[in-house]
């Protein structure tokens, strides 16, 4: 089973400061030696031809590849990715002595108040949240497709409001990360 778990990371206003600023901006990414030759894998790839090596990297990957005296780039969000891998050290064994989950990926990282906003438009609405202390808070059931029509409708509004109610609390000075979860 797949759900979405909500860790909230608590701040201070500098740091947080630092990650608003920080966190969407897109910066030149270039490939690595090993990934270039990990694309020569591929059949009709001439390797010597940057601009045969950058399409290649665009149809594998979706990511936008070009090509300068530098080498061959794409547009990143580096930051935010680096946010992701510092964080994910540290709370790997937290989470994993919770024991709510066999293994899982972090797959964004966003403001608290920016993720409030967002929450709604999510395809699978979180489950579970962690908060700065390590408490783990879950929803009383798994509302895995729950429609209007729905008999756990009901329970699912008022989970949605006792979940942005609780990230609301931490909503000043934190960000959060976005995990999906397997079981």
């Amino acid at each position: 089973m797949k759900f979405t778990t909500i860790v909230i990371i608590q701040s201070g206003p500098e740091m947080v400061k630092k990650i608003r600023e920080s966190l969407s901006k897109k910066s030149k990414v270039y490939l690595s030696s090993e990934t270039i030759s990990m694309l020569s894998i591929l059949p009709n790839v001439d390797m010597s031809d940057n601009q045969a090596i950058a399409k290649a990297f665009t149809d594998t990957t979706g990511e936008f590849c070009e090509v300068d005296e530098g080498g061959i780039y794409y547009f990143s969000t580096a930051f935010k990715s680096a946010v992701v891998e510092h964080y994910r050290k540290k709370i790997d064994k937290p989470l994993m002595k919770l024991n709510f989950l066999d293994s899982y990926d972090i797959f964004d990282a966003q403001m608290t108040n920016d993720f409030l906003n967002m929450v709604d438009g999510y395809d699978r609405f979180p489950d579970a949240i962690v908060t700065t202390d390590l408490k783990l808070i879950r929803a009383p059931k798994a509302f895995m497709f729950v429609d209007e029509n729905s008999s756990d409708y009901q329970d699912f509004l008022a989970w949605q409001k006792e979940f942005k109610q609780i990230v609301a609390k931490y909503s000043q000075d934190s960000f959060c990360l976005i995990l999906d979860c397997h079981v």
